[in-house]
């Protein structure tokens, strides 16, 4: 992917839209709040990836330029990680879903981290949180059945050196799934 290079100060015509008062946040700059412009653009992207610049244009009555512009400039700052395809998970025989807490062995052998990175190496994880508090590591899981997530959970990551112990929380139905 081709970038421009800008040197501060020195913005190119399309840094701005037509009634765009304000440049976009320079490359890398974390934690300053997204233009409304961007805002705007990522929900449209959130509910249909595969929408041309053309389609986005009109929703969002901002030029195709200006939307390309603002989308490289979003992958480039990394708020865009990647497109990717989000699939139904019962249809891939994956309709159940659990939560694990995970307690971490603080022997000295390996890190937090590592014992984490381990976790998200093992089919059927497919988020692992660091967290605060009683527990150490929250995982989310999904497998064919209840007795499926046993096995991952006691056969697999009950082995991974570092874990003292896990609890899991089985899932009833969902309400609200982001991807």
């Amino acid at each position: 992917m081709w970038l421009p290079v800008r040197q501060e100060g020195h913005e190119r015509p399309t840094d701005r839209g037509p009634d765009d008062k304000e440049p976009l946040s320079p490359p890398g700059e974390r934690g300053v709040p997204l233009k409304e412009k961007d805002r705007r653009l990522l929900e449209e992207l959130k509910r249909d990836g595969r929408a041309t610049l053309t389609a986005l244009s009109s929703r969002l009555g901002v030029p195709r330029v200006t939307l390309h512009d603002r989308l490289e400039r979003l992958k480039a700052e990394g708020v865009i990680r990647r497109f990717t395809v989000i699939t139904e998970p019962s249809l891939e025989g994956l309709g159940t879903s659990a939560f694990v807490l995970v307690s971490f062995e603080k022997s000295g052998r390996v890190t937090q981290r590592a014992v984490a990175e381990s976790a998200g190496r093992l089919p059927g994880v497919q988020e692992v949180h660091v967290i605060a508090g009683e527990w150490d590591m929250l995982l989310k899981v999904r497998g064919e059945s209840l007795e499926a997530i046993g096995r991952l959970v006691v056969e697999k990551l009950r082995e991974i050196p570092g874990i003292a112990s896990t609890m899991t929380l089985p899932c009833f139905f969902t309400v609200k799934d982001l991807p």
